[in-house]
């Protein structure tokens, strides 16, 4: 399921961000070094719809609830 995978992704880079903060790192520092591993099918349209999916609402909630600046 394609909004499963997005979500769990997401709550795991949450989760991972916010022990990285409790350790003395910012946001912008850990942010954009974050990488997701996704399987991919044959529907090439329908996995390019979840990569862009999933690259927006990272980037939104990073800036919505740690406060990541926008670059």
């Amino acid at each position: 399921n394609r909004a499963m995978e997005v979500a769990l992704g997401i709550a795991d880079a949450e989760t991972y961000l916010q022990g990285m903060l409790e350790r003395g790192f910012t946001v912008d520092q850990v942010a954009p070094r974050l990488s997701f591993i996704f399987g991919t099918h044959m529907e090439v349209l329908a996995e390019a719809a979840k990569f862009r999916v999933l690259r927006r609402m990272y980037a939104t909630r990073m800036v919505d609830l740690f406060g990541a600046t926008e670059e």
